[in-house]
């Protein structure tokens, strides 16, 4: 087997590159609760990577599944203690910005930490128990084993 052009191997490594850069972005977003930086990133990056040689009006399912999916994929990226945007959110005092992210897709709210500790668990641990909490219940209605049992007073 051949080694590698210089021209190979920046093609091999630009998409590592750009792929940590959008992360440490959002990081960066989420941490300083940045709510519309986050967000238009993630829609520019949709935009640039997923249609670019397509209509601007999505006109099928199957593009409708591909943005969906695409979107939860940049949503799921991992830091190092294994924690999603939501967690990392919410310990740096952005509630609401998690709750958004949580609208994506509520299940975000129950994934594990390297700790096993959730996004709720994080938010419980807070300065700010009452809001962080009930801002994320409030979006997790609906969700499986965090539904609200009718005793809302």
């Amino acid at each position: 087997m051949e080694p590698l052009t210089n021209r190979e191997v920046r093609n091999v490594t630009d998409g590592y590159a750009d792929n940590l850069r959008l992360y440490q972005q959002l990081y960066s977003y989420a941490t300083h609760g940045n709510t519309n930086l986050f967000h238009n990133t993630i829609e520019k990056k949709l935009q640039d990577g997923l249609f670019m040689y397509m209509p601007p009006v999505l006109s099928n399912l199957s593009q409708i599944t591909t943005c969906v999916g695409k979107r939860l994929k940049l949503l799921s990226k991992r830091n190092p203690q294994n924690n999603t945007f939501v967690p990392i959110a919410v310990s740096s005092g952005h509630a609401e910005l998690a709750a958004e992210i949580l609208q994506q897709h509520k299940p975000f709210l129950l994934e594990k930490n390297f700790e096993g500790g959730t996004a709720l668990y994080i938010a419980a641990k807070s300065e700010d128990i009452d809001t962080t909490t009930n801002t994320l219940l409030r979006e997790a209605r609906g969700t499986t084993n965090v539904e609200n049992n009718g005793d809302e007073k």
